[in-house]
């Protein structure tokens, strides 16, 4: 009785199917490829739906003007319609960071991502961190509707 119980123990572990017929384990096998081949074809047509939207090149922000460029889409955040809707929606600020640091360079440098997510807190009135606050003098230009101004 402990040696059943011992030897059912041991099916449960068993990665190299010792205890079945080698027929079966083969079938279970070739099931097992085909459907691994099927999901590869499925990520490759994911792939390959996702590479249209790559570019070779990033958008070239001079050298110490990151924090200009922050500015400016933060101001985009807010823009409104003229019935007061906003004209951008989205529920998180990770949208924004990660558009700044895929598509655009810093001098000729990538932007990581940690970079720009400091300029785009989850909570907008919470205080920054150090080192993320746009500075007044990289902000020198200012969106504004012609509806307001009018």
């Amino acid at each position: 009785m402990k040696l059943q119980a011992f030897q059912q123990f041991l099916t449960t572990v068993d990665q190299w199917h010792n205890h079945k017929p080698l027929e079966s384990v083969i079938s279970e096998k070739d099931e097992q490829i085909i459907q691994l081949k099927a999901d590869i074809q499925v990520l490759e047509a994911k792939l390959k739906d996702l590479q249209q939207y790559e570019t070779p090149e990033k958008i070239r922000i001079i050298e110490g003007k990151l924090a200009t460029v922050v500015d400016l889409f933060r101001q985009i955040q807010d823009l409104t319609l003229p019935n007061e809707r906003k004209l951008f929606r989205s529920q998180t600020q990770s949208p924004w960071y990660k558009l700044i640091s895929k598509y655009f360079s810093h001098g000729e440098n990538e932007i990581p991502i940690n970079t720009t997510r400091n300029y785009f807190p989850a909570q907008k009135d919470v205080k920054l961190i150090k080192g993320s606050k746009v500075q007044e003098s990289d902000k020198i230009s200012r969106i504004t509707s012609l509806k307001k101004i009018n």
